[in-house]
Order: structure tokens, then C-alpha cells, then sequence
């Protein structure tokens, strides 16, 4: 149950981090970039023969 409260905490933290951290983003919008970059990597190695 620990381990739930403390993940949740840290998404949290990182969704309402202010902008000046990740280089003009919100925390929501550098996650979702991560995201999209881990996903787009993800894809490509998958298609290597």
C-alpha cells in the first residue's frame, strides 16, 4: 500500500512541477514527450530485422 501512495506522490509531483524545471514545459507535457520518445524508440527497434 506504501508503494502506491508513494507512486502516486511522485506523479503528482511531477505533473504540478512549474515550467522553469523542464525548460519552459509543464511537468504534464515533458512526461508526455518522454512518452512519445520511449514509444517512437520502442517502435523502431521492434522493426529492425
Amino acid at each position: 500500500m506504501v508503494e502506491y501512495a508513494a507512486i502516486a506522490l511522485v506523479l503528482v509531483a511531477a505533473l504540478f512541477t512549474p515550467a522553469d524545471i523542464f525548460h519552459g514545459q509543464t511537468g504534464a507535457a515533458f512526461m508526455a514527450d518522454m512518452i512519445k520518445a520511449f514509444f517512437r524508440n520502442l517502435t523502431h527497434y521492434i522493426s529492425l530485422p
